[in-house]
């Protein structure tokens, strides 16, 4: 059952000064639309591209009013290396200076699919002296990471014989951070290998050098598996704490199940578990009839450190069942948050058919959640009744990326009428 509560402010109305009544709609044949990121009071733009019959990815700026700026890149577009592809992950991310990271993955003739990252400025030129003239190219599978002794595999086969995850396939939005230096921390979902106790399957925390070079005071190497005491376990989600410290978000298989839980852990800067979070162990999401907890997004709040984490759940992992969207939240030290829903996580659906969470945010002492829908929460896990006047909304679709801009503005984007949209709307 939802609960309700009202608030004084109008919101979860769309945005009059922007589109056409607050979307702009991609009627571009074939468009296919990844990621926007709000910067500088504008917008970047991620979409599919083809050059010779090939995949790449292009690079446009919407300004304040969803019009594209031909001051952008060569003509209004950059268009990032032939073999650039979202599959199987893609995002846009704000790093230092009003520049922006772009994260992809590179696939070979092989089907090799590499972590790559580019490194913009704000008027889509590439910044040379990051990595290679630009961008950078990683394979998880051949990172050399301090006590690990482990056999790893490029087979799909002997993938296939790892408990793998597939919870966060098309969304990595919340997988890179930015260090007030400028190091960026990275995870990555995972890689499988084999030792003396078999086939497994680990997340992985990568931070870089503001060069695009390994920082060798991150775990020795630059990077680290998340052991997670030895469980089969998936990293989606990463944030990082006011003091330095670094939140983990994601999915694990407890011992002998094929069910699967959410947690958080929390490392410190330098790479090492922190023992000092919730008392030494994961804090760990999870419900006594929905047996696979998938994780989405970790948020953490400016003025007091609260950890925001929400989700989806459903009875069994098949992919036409009914899912049931969850939101947590924990205190900084990953202790639950007892004004949150009494200190418990909040399954609970707005749609009868049930839903999904993905994105998350705080808007001061309010939670923002999207996926389904679009929806606003008090603190206390009350929906905020004047957001839209019920607490949500649901316009055109579904939506598959959430992003606030400066002036507080909420930017979702999705697809309706096989066209991608931009929507904006006032929170």
């Amino acid at each position: 059952m939802i609960q309700m509560q009202s608030d004084t402010a109008t919101a979860g109305t769309l945005d009059p000064t922007f589109g056409v009544d607050g979307v702009v709609e991609v009627r571009e044949q074939g468009a296919v639309l990844y990621s926007v990121l709000p910067l500088n009071g504008k917008l970047i733009y991620a979409d599919q591209y083809f050059s010779a019959g090939r995949m790449s990815m292009r690079l446009r700026r919407m300004n304040s009013q969803g019009i594209f700026e031909s001051s952008f890149g060569d003509n209004g577009s950059t268009v990032l290396p032939i073999d650039w592809s979202t599959a199987p992950r893609f995002g846009l991310f704000p790093y230092l200076n009003g520049n922006f990271l772009v994260k992809g993955t590179y696939i070979d003739s092989t089907g090799q699919r590499d972590m790559v990252f580019a490194l913009l400025n704000q008027d889509g030129q590439l910044d040379t002296a990051f990595g290679d003239k630009g961008f950078v190219r990683i394979d998880p599978y051949e990172l050399s990471i301090t006590g690990v002794s482990a056999t790893f595999s490029k087979d799909p086969n002997d993938k296939i014989k790892a408990r793998n995850f597939s919870t966060a396939e098309n969304y990595i939005g919340g997988s890179v951070c930015v260090q007030p230096d400028g190091k960026i921390l990275v995870s990555h979902s995972g890689v499988s290998g084999q030792d003396g106790n078999g086939y497994w399957w680990r997340g992985l925390l990568i931070r870089l050098m503001p060069d695009g070079t390994f920082d060798k005071s991150f775990n020795n190497t630059g990077s680290l598996f998340v052991k997670l005491g030895g469980l089969d376990n998936e990293t989606i989600s990463i944030a990082l704490q006011s003091d330095g410290k670094i939140l983990v978000f994601g999915s694990y298989y407890p011992n002998d199940s094929d069910d699967f839980n959410a947690f958080v852990i929390r490392y410190m800067a330098n790479g090492e578990e922190d023992s000092g979070f919730n008392g030494g162990k994961p804090a760990v999401i999870n419900h006594g009839d929905l047996n696979n907890i998938l994780a989405g997004t970790i948020s953490i709040r400016e003025s007091d450190g609260a950890i925001l984490v929400v989700g989806s759940a459903s009875k069994t992992y098949e992919p036409y069942l009914p899912y049931t969207p969850w939101i947590a939240v924990l205190n900084p030290n990953g202790s639950p948050n007892l004004l949150f829903n009494n200190g418990r996580p909040l399954f609970s659906s707005i749609l009868e058919g049930g839903g999904l969470w993905q994105n998350c945010a705080w808007q001061e002492d309010k939670i923002l959640v999207a996926r389904s829908v679009a929806a606003r929460y008090l603190s206390t896990g009350l929906l905020v009744t004047s957001f839209n006047g019920k607490g949500w909304f649901d316009y055109k679709s579904s939506y598959h990326h959430m992003a606030l801009t400066e002036d507080k503005k909420m930017v979702l984007i999705g697809y309706a009428a096989g066209y991608p949209f931009v929507l904006r709307s006032l929170i």
